[in-house]
């Protein structure tokens, strides 16, 4: 992302096809009256946004919402949302970046295979509407497939970006592959670790990294969930450091408090 913004000239970002594709599939979802299913939402506070090791607030606290709806044939679609600011935190010198917040839409189909085996197929996209530099800019907006197979609580997945990666020109084809455990104890409990491998295609190798994350979750009553969570990267400062020098790769300890509903 390179380049000096003309003067006045700017765009605003709209959904993309991908987008507008996923909203069509959650609205169809939930008028069809054939397909029988549940919504599910949850809404949280957190002290900090992290995303595959990557803080999206500059290590500030997030407040989140997300609904997703599931029919009974195992077809889903969902959207999320979250203040950020790590699109302004990342703008070049000299360009008039505004952003502040999230929008994700995804979709897919998962089915119960017996014995603990199930699979995942889905594609999600993550959306940052605001004002953009209208040349010499590469929007943050990316687009996803992903395919899962998880065996009780042990889960590996696949993710495929068919866009620029979060904004990094030339970087379409970059891959993500992430595995993860859970273990519930002591009834209310779980203990959960996670370790991925970023690909950021185009760079040969310069912009990838690795992130792990440990995490202790307890269940209260009424669908409280509170957890923590510590995460870290190994991303390059180079790459991975915002317009105030701060690595949003390095280790955090992120506390989340949040509420479930079902309807």
């Amino acid at each position: 992302m390179s380049g000096n913004r003309a003067e006045g000239e700017f765009k605003m970002t709209t959904p993309s096809t991908a987008g507008r594709g996923l909203l069509l599939l959650l609205v169809t979802l939930m008028n069809g009256p054939a397909w029988g299913g549940d919504f599910n939402a949850t809404v949280s506070a957190g002290s900090d946004y992290i995303f595959r090791s990557e803080s999206q607030t500059n290590h500030r606290p997030a407040l989140q919402g997300s609904l997703e709806y599931d029919a009974a044939d195992g077809l889903y679609g969902g959207v999320f949302v979250s203040n950020v600011s790590w699109v302004r935190d990342a703008r070049p010198p000299g360009m008039d970046v505004r952003n502040g917040i999230e929008i994700d839409a995804w979709g897919g189909f998962r089915h119960d295979l017996g014995a603990g085996l199930s699979y995942d197929l889905g594609v999600y996209h993550y959306a940052y509407p605001g004002r953009y530099p209208a040349h010499g800019y590469a929007l943050p907006d990316t687009s996803e497939a992903y395919a899962q197979l998880a065996w009780h609580g042990l889960s590996v997945r696949y993710w495929y970006a068919f866009s620029n990666w979060f904004g990094m020109a030339g970087s379409a084809g970059s891959g993500y592959v992430d595995l993860n455990e859970s273990w519930s104890f002591a009834g209310s409990w779980m203990l959960s670790a996670h370790l991925g491998h970023q690909s950021v295609a185009g760079y040969r190798g310069a912009a990838s990294f690795t992130d792990w994350k440990l995490g202790l979750s307890h269940q209260f009553r009424h669908a409280w969930l509170l957890s923590l969570a510590w995460s870290r990267g190994n991303g390059r400062r180079t790459w991975y450091s915002n317009d105030q020098g701060r690595l949003i790769t390095r280790g955090a300890l992120v506390a989340t408090l949040s509420k479930s509903f079902s309807f």
